[in-house]
């Protein structure tokens, strides 16, 4: 963190030769302006020299004031701080800094040397009695008749030494005066090393002592100690090198301080209502005894601009608490607070243990933690986004709670009105978390028991590893859309939840299988028997691809045998085997993706099935089965290319029929077969009327009205006429059923039958144009179903 002060920048005053500034300076700029001009914090402390330079060089040929310095004197303080965080980061040149550096170094001594000719008092100042007043007013010509106010000289003075002063001596109204009038012409202090800094008594009493004032003094170089019983105003200080000691009550403003070491508070005032040090950029620690800041008098504000907190913090009465940081660990005690705030300008690491207890907000911008953390805030939220790694820790809040863990090795519990664990990405410790929202959307591996408390819904969205047990009592949709579930892992939600995973390896690893009411499976692989998920309604199930450049690879397989099951979606995926069997409260069945087998059968609600898959290039051609499905009246599979067997049958409803397609089609080694009876698709017949002598023969005909039989005769057709690349006639079979229930002939009174009885009755048919059965080759018919490619060529003969 704050790794020493910036100091004054001043060294001892001794006496230096006059130089040439112009020289000096033109030297300098040449020398700045030859650094490297690519990196643009080095060009910003660039132009912060060559100002600098200019305005010395404006001071030297001038009668430079005391306030005139203090302000460069700022200035150098603050280029010496860029240097430092430049001198810390690791993206630039050794040799650049250090050339830079030295350029600083030339600009501290040419400070220096007007220094010299300020108004300097080069000795220590002591004054402890009025005696010793009157000596320092001598040393500034000050003229004690006239309280020592000196209208035509307004002239500030730098202490070269220690200043010591007691007001116990002023016991009147004209002694105060004198003593404030000198010590509002101090501006700096320059320390000598081992001094005893500047240190500052008001007095014991309002009687013996007097409020005092150094309102000009904005910097000292070494500590500085202030006490008594009166007021001692430093308002303007602006920084100190080293430790800053308060033994005075009241509110403690140093709001204008930005450099210090160390601040001490003496602990045994009892009076002090709230301490300020908002502009501190860089400090030591805080303490009112080693080790410790405790106070139960301060019912104010607490804030200390950067500076750290020692380990122990105690403040019962405060009102907030702000500050740098706790490089050392803290713990802190702030019941009553409504903020407490540990954030310094860039996160920190702690090394050792957090516990914050108060009252409203709590922030840290802690980025590791090696101990323990402990945090609650009663009343408040909590902020940890920049904390990477920590111990064990326990975070309650009664609002929301944010951190950027991004791993969980020794264990998080968490309870809030939400919990965002946004960054996590590993959990191997034990991992509670009770509120109604949970953010742990960058949770990819888990390898300890989570448990979520409160929260009805949970979403892992990069959850891809599991290997132990995820335990929501109360969440009813649970969605882990990229988790293939593990063999030693199990998920227990509660009773009635939407679950959605990548695949479910075995049902038991799902505790609520037989309650659940939907399952989403988002890649399955595995064969999963869902009769034991007896209370599931919907199933969402998209398949992984298997195949692997061979066909009776892709081999998973759903079997649907559910009476309770009402919804089945099938995904745009890839399955090996569809078998939806005695479902019978299944209403509807889409399908998507790529199927090589499907079997629909005696789904006795079953009312729209909607094709929507194809088959799988490399795979089996695809097989199609749709049988005693008594509510559907349509079918179309018009979707399915490259299919071998199509099987319709025992459909009682069922009136249109949208035969598969051939385009492209399935290669010549597949044994080709379609099944179409049972049905309620219609057709007209008209009967063969034999020959004789004088009249001609004239040949059955069936035709029907939505072009299926034409359809299912062009698919043998092609196939039965199908080659291979190599002009070889196909090696797989050809063969056909096709019994079209509610055919009805042209008899003078019409009968409606089944279409193997109709052409059964059909004797003319079966004897041919030569009026005999037992030469079969002018035979149209044998009765019964279509069942060869001559049949079908005689009988359906009326396509285009």
């Amino acid at each position: 963190m704050k790794k020493g002060l910036l100091g004054l920048l001043v060294v001892a005053l001794t006496v230096v030769g006059c130089q040439n500034y112009d020289d000096q300076f033109d030297e300098l700029n040449s020398k700045i302006n030859a650094l490297a001009t690519s990196v643009s914090e080095l060009d910003g402390i660039r132009t912060e020299v060559t100002a600098l330079g200019t305005k010395l060089d404006q001071l030297a040929s001038t009668s430079a004031s005391a306030s005139d310095l203090a302000s460069v004197m700022a200035e150098v303080a603050a280029l010496t701080a860029s240097m430092d965080a430049i001198k810390a980061a690791t993206d630039y040149g050794e040799a650049e800094v250090d050339d830079l550096e030295a350029e600083v170094d030339e600009i501290k001594a040419a400070l220096n040397e007007l220094l010299e000719q300020a108004a300097v008092i080069n000795q220590d100042v002591v004054i402890m009695s009025e005696a010793q007043l009157e000596y320092v007013e001598s040393l500034m010509a000050l003229d004690k008749e006239a309280d020592n106010t000196v209208t035509e000289d307004t002239r500030v003075y730098i202490v070269s030494g220690n200043i010591t002063v007691d007001a116990e001596f002023a016991t009147t109204a004209a002694l105060a005066t004198r003593l404030n009038n000198v010590l509002n012409r101090v501006s700096s202090v320059i320390t000598p090393d081992g001094g005893t800094g500047v240190t500052v008594d008001s007095g014991s009493s309002s009687t013996a002592g007097a409020d005092l004032s150094m309102t000009n003094m904005e910097f000292v170089q070494g500590t500085v100690t202030l006490e008594g019983a009166n007021a001692i105003d430093v308002s303007n200080l602006r920084a100190l090198t080293a430790t800053l000691t308060l033994k005075q009550g009241g509110a403690l403003d140093f709001s204008n301080l930005n450099q210090v070491g160390n601040v001490r508070i003496d602990s045994g005032t009892a009076t002090i209502t709230s301490i300020d040090f908002t502009s501190v950029s860089t400090g030591g620690i805080i303490e009112t005894s080693a080790g410790n800041l405790s106070s139960s008098a301060i019912t104010g504000a607490v804030n200390l601009g950067k500076l750290d907190l020692p380990p122990n913090v105690d403040l019962s009465a405060a009102t907030s608490i702000a500050a740098g940081g706790a490089p050392n660990g803290v713990v802190i005690s702030a019941p009553l607070a409504t903020s407490v705030d540990l954030v310094d300008t860039t996160p920190f690491a702690v090394t050792g243990n957090v516990s914050i207890t108060a009252k409203g907000n709590i922030t840290l911008n802690a980025l590791t933690i090696s101990g323990a953390v402990t945090v609650v805030s009663t009343e408040g939220s909590i902020a940890m986004n920049d904390l990477t790694t920590a111990g064990q820790t326990s975070l309650n809040a009664s609002t929301t709670i944010h951190a950027g863990i991004t791993s969980n090795a020794s264990g998080t519990t968490a309870s809030g009105s939400q919990v965002h664990l946004a960054a996590l990405a590993s959990n191997a410790g034990i991992l509670s978390i009770d509120a109604p929202t949970i953010a742990l959307g960058a949770l990819v591996t888990n390898s300890n028991s989570i448990t979520i408390l409160t929260a009805t819904e949970i979403d892992f969205v990069e959850l891809t590893t599991n290997t132990a047990t995820i335990t929501a009592a109360a969440v009813t949709t649970f969605k882990a859309g990229k988790l293939a579930t593990a063999s030693a892992s199990t998920i227990d939600v509660a009773d009635g939840a939407a679950i959605t995973v990548a695949n479910l390896t075995a049902t038991w690893t799902l505790v609520d299988i037989a309650t659940l009411l939907t399952l989403t499976l988002e890649e399955q692989a595995n064969d999963i028997d869902f009769s034991v998920a007896a209370s599931m309604t919907t199933l969402n199930y998209t398949g992984k691809l298997l195949y692997n450049n061979a066909m009776d690879t892709q081999t998973n397989a759903v079997t649907i045998t559910s009476n309770v099951l009402t919804n089945l979606n099938i995904g745009d995926g890839f399955i090996g085997t569809l078998t939806v069997n005695g479902a019978a409260g299944l209403t509807a069945l889409t399908t998507a993706g790529k199927i090589v087998n499907t079997t629909v059968s005696g789904n006795a609600a079953l009312a729209s099935i909607n094709f929507g898959h194809d088959h799988l290039s490399g795979e089996r051609a695809a097989t199609v089965a749709v049988t005693s499905n008594a509510k559907i009246e349509s079918l179309d599979l018009s979707t399915v290319n490259k299919i071998k067997t199509v099987t319709v049958t025992g459909n009682t409803s069922l009136t249109a029929l949208t035969m598969a397609g051939f385009s492209p089609a399935a290669e010549p080694g597949a044994n080709i077969n379609v099944t179409v009876s049972g049905n309620a698709l219609e057709a007209a017949y008209v009967t063969a009327i034999a020959g004789s002598e004088t009249t001609p023969y004239s040949g059955a005909s069936l035709t029907d009205t939505t072009g299926l039989l034409c359809d299912i005769k062009e698919f043998i057709t092609f196939y039965s006429a199908q080659k291979d690349v190599n002009d070889n006639a196909r090696s797989g079979s050809v063969s056909m059923s096709i019994d079209i229930a509610k055919t009805t002939n042209d008899a003078a009174t019409p009968l409606t039958r089944t279409l193997s009885v109709t052409l059964s009755a059909d004797t003319a048919a079966k004897n041919g144009a030569d009026s005999n059965a037992a030469t079969t080759a002018d035979n149209e018919t044998d009765g019964g179903p279509i069942d060869t490619i001559a049949e079908m060529n005689s009988i359906i003969d009326s396509c285009s």
